[in-house]
């Protein structure tokens, strides 16, 4: 068979290779082969401001997860944040009994009961007549079924009432108490998210001494929102109410059971599912069975029409529920964007607290880097007693939040945020600008030889992230390292992963020969490297055991499995963004260095780095000569170790293989023609999607001046906001032209390379279809087209059948088309690039050759 026509026709499964629009306003150059039908997918809805262009570009230059929102892009609508935590809700939720979330997430002590200090605050509140007043007040609004708005204010009465009752009785100091405010009139500061209505939680909880030393007055902010704003890192609490009952039912979630062995799920709930999801496949089949019938009777009498009552009923009624699945869905992704705001979009925090309540039933929810808890619904009206447990569990978390200095977290600072207290610094420091949120805070590290101390500067870049890594770059200093450009990385990384100082490590021991020392000037210099793991009686400290604890039980069988994550962090020596390049021949400088030094890594350090991104390919200067560096083996692995360190894929997904984006939960060996291909991805957007700049824009979020900018006419830069699907389906639409679009003219020099680049891969592909092609056709039966064993004599008369012959394919190169010794020869200096490596500078890169 033609290549072309395996190309397209063939094993839909394993690469569908869906056509683009074969516009003849295209370019001949550009156009697909003349084969297959021509489908577009749906673009994405893009503001072309240069402010999300810049947040667009700062993304996609980031060092991002694997997965979700957090590995791609930085939104700006919820309508673009949704789709990227839908995985998060959907494989990291998991739904507890509420006395159960209450010990696990808050430690309350299983015999609570009996517990003196518990039982002491909670007796104070039963007998409090202001908070029961306060709380009646609460519920006769909720009778009232009026505006969800009414509920706000007489909500955070009640709450704040029971805080002043339990500061009381424990004799603390009400300062270091929480306030509950009114917030939903106003956006938080630090909000991502630009729409209509405003973004942000009814209600939130901050330190009662920040409250007081902000000057808000209860009663203004009760009607317009705080006058003077809180950021998300200053929000311990948030509060979201609906009138409407929109709470998490658990279905599809991993489902603890209670210490009766029941499902606390809504038995009616699970019933309803169930008698759904048997309605809708019912429906279906009696609908196409009355279709088969209506048409015979049609035929005789055309004028008779069916009616099916059953039918429509039947319909409505799914119809009905999937609306209220929908409503309850978008309640959670909201919540889920309040937790991602707190955990990324304000300083640096290792979990987030939040509450649904729907009128008189509260839900809990916890958010960490590994997982979504969500408590069953309690109904406060019938149940009081459970929910001023709640209050004293708030509270009993705040002190002993205070008294270990915040945690993991609070042990890494040497002393607590000050803007979690002083309103008048964060103004004067932060305003309204998060990336300074960190700025002239101290972090204590454990050197060999004693402490040390790490002033934090400005944040670099930060990920926009629910679970994975969330990783943190930050500018910084320190007297350990004297004239020395430093940054710190933090990142949440699992605890089972290798660090990223130990490959590197790994690295320079295989470089310590003197004609390998040209490696160390090309991979990232790692100063100091420290984990930190969450304690037990921490808040959320106790998850991780219990829900991987093999007696735990489960409803329906179906475990979640907790991934424990160490606070993980690094100081590095400073890197330099590809932004901050002004001359093409630096840029195929970078990637020839990139090239080779990366080969080198996997024969020498025998390591395979995973995931090569537009973020990770960085420079610094040695000797008067800009060295391209490979950066970030947070997801790397050594060659012997092949299996998945985490419950993560690895790769950044717009520059992955095509092949990860088939099946993302069940990802193919990663393999070293992988990583070169995500090398092709890499720099086939950054000359194609973007243009160089003859004067530089001055980035005001990162303070630096920027040389590289999207190109808004490109129909490639809207890559770094596509799901798998559409990245499978545009990569593949890639693959299939003629000869890939021409780079922005500022790159234009290396428009020979990317065609050749191009032709390398499509052929490697090519050549594996036909493989697959003919191991099929030496499967197929002989005579399969006979409907029937021919009789002996006709049998005897027949040829005989050929046996198909099929020949070795190399898979790990794409039958030799896609290997290191290709690319080389493609990227290699020529006439072209003589001014880029002149044969007499003795400081050039020597030339990585692979012996085979």
């Amino acid at each position: 068979m033609h290549a072309a026509l395996i190309l397209f026709d063939f094993l839909p499964h394993s690469w569908p290779l869906i056509m683009a629009s074969n516009d003849p306003t295209t370019p001949t150059a550009n156009r697909h082969h003349p084969i297959g039908s021509s489908t577009t997918i749906e673009q994405p809805d893009f503001s072309a401001t240069a402010a999300n262009w810049a947040a667009q570009w700062a993304s996609l230059t980031s060092t991002p997860s694997s997965k979700g929102i957090v590995s791609n892009q930085t939104a700006s609508t919820r309508k673009q944040m949704d789709p990227y935590l839908d995985e998060d809700l959907t494989s990291s939720r998991v739904y507890l009994p509420f006395e159960t979330f209450l010990q696990k997430v808050f430690n309350l002590p299983a015999g609570w009961e009996s517990n003196g200090d518990v039982m002491k605050l909670l007796s104070a509140l039963e007998a409090d007549k202001a908070y029961a007043e306060k709380l009646d007040q609460y519920l006769a609004v909720c009778d009232a079924a009026g505006e969800e708005e009414t509920l706000y204010a007489p909500a955070a009465s009640a709450y704040n009432q029971a805080t002043s009752v339990l500061a009381t009785t424990a004799s603390a100091d009400r300062s270091s108490t929480l306030y509950v405010y009114r917030q939903d009139n106003k956006r938080v500061v630090g909000t991502r998210v630009s729409e209509a209505p405003k973004f942000c939680p009814d209600l939130n909880g901050v330190l009662h001494d920040l409250w007081v030393q902000s000057n808000n007055v209860e009663e203004l902010v009760n009607v317009a929102g705080p006058e003077f704003n809180f950021s998300w890192e200053q929000i311990v609490l948030f509060l979201e109410y609906k009138m409407k009952m929109l709470m998490d039912r658990g279905i599809g979630a991993p489902t603890i059971l209670d210490v009766k062995g029941s499902d606390p799920r809504d038995p009616a709930v699970l019933k309803k599912v169930l008698k759904s999801a048997k309605t809708a496949s019912g429906a279906t089949k009696r609908g196409s069975d009355s279709s088969k019938s209506a048409s015979k009777r049609q035929k005789s009498d055309p004028s008779k029409t069916p009616s099916r009552p059953d039918i429509q009923n039947s319909t409505q009624a799914v119809t009905s529920f999937q609306q209220e699945a929908d409503d309850r869905k978008s309640v959670a992704y909201q919540c889920a964007n309040y937790a991602l705001h707190s955990l990324s979009a304000g300083g640096f925090k290792d979990y987030s607290l939040g509450a649904l309540i729907c009128k008189d039933q509260i839900q809990l929810l916890y958010y960490d880097h590994s997982c979504i808890a969500v408590s069953a619904p309690l109904n406060f009206r019938t149940n009081r007693r459970m929910y001023m447990l709640l209050q004293v569990c708030l509270f009993k978390t705040q002190q002993a939040s205070i008294r270990n200095g915040g945690g993991i977290i609070g042990r890494l600072f040497l002393e607590p945020s000050p803007y979690m207290r002083d309103y008048e610094n964060y103004q004067k420091v932060v305003g309204t600008d998060l990336y300074n949120i960190l700025s002239g805070q101290v972090i204590t590290l454990k050197g060999a030889s004693g402490p040390i101390l790490v002033k934090l500067g400005r944040i670099i870049d930060r990920q926009a992230g629910l679970i994975g890594r969330c990783t943190y770059i930050v500018n910084a200093e320190s007297v350990h390292w004297p004239g020395i450009q430093l940054v710190v990385k933090i990142t949440w990384s699992p605890i089972d992963r290798t660090s990223e100082a130990t490959f590197v490590d790994r690295i320079r021991e295989a470089a310590a020969a003197p004609e390998a020392q040209w490696v160390l000037d090309h991979v990232p210099n790692i100063l100091h490297s420290q984990d930190f793991e969450r304690l037990p009686d921490e808040v959320g400290g106790g998850l991780a055991a219990f829900l991987n604890d093999p007696a735990t039980r489960y409803a329906d069988g179906t475990r979640f499995t907790y991934e424990k994550r160490v606070l993980r962090v690094s100081v590095h020596e400073k890197l330099y963004k590809l932004s901050e390049l002004n001359d093409v021949i630096d840029y195929a400088e970078v990637f020839f260095d990139l090239l080779q030094v990366h080969r080198w890594i996997y024969d020498h350090a025998r390591i395979l780095h995973r995931d090569i991104s537009l973020g990770n390919i960085m420079w610094h200067e040695r000797r008067g000569r800009i060295c391209g560096v490979l950066n970030d083996f947070d997801l790397s692995s050594f060659r012997e170790n092949t299996s998945p360190s985490s419950k993560q894929r690895t790769g950044t997904r717009p520059f992955m293989a095509r092949e990860f984006h088939l099946n993302p939960s069940s990802p193919p060996l990663h393999l070293y023609r992988h990583d070169l291909e995500s090398i092709f991805y890499v720099l086939f957007i950054l000359v194609v999607a973007h243009k160089l700049l003859d004067v530089p824009q001055y980035d005001s979020q990162a303070k630096e001046n920027c040389y590289l900018e999207l190109d808004f006419y490109s129909q490639y830069k809207h890559w770094l906001h596509l799901e798998d699907n559409q990245l499978q389906t545009e990569k593949s639409n890639l693959l299939a032209l003629v000869a890939p679009p021409a780079p922005n003219a500022t790159f234009s020099l290396l428009r020979s390379r990317i065609k050749s680049l191009h032709r390398a891969l499509c052929a490697g592909f090519v050549a594996q279809v036909n493989h697959v092609q003919s191991v099929r056709d030496a499967e197929v039966p002989q005579h399969s087209s006979l409907r029937r064993k021919p009789a002996p004599s006709k049998a005897a008369r027949l040829p005989p059948v050929k046996e198909v012959e099929v020949q070795a394919f190399d898979d790990s190169t794409l039958g030799n088309h896609w290997t290191y010794a290709e690319f080389y020869k493609i990227l290699n200096y020529d006439a072209d690039f003589e001014e880029m490596y002149p044969v007499a500078c003795p400081d050039v890169l020597v030339p990585y050759v692979v012996s085979v």
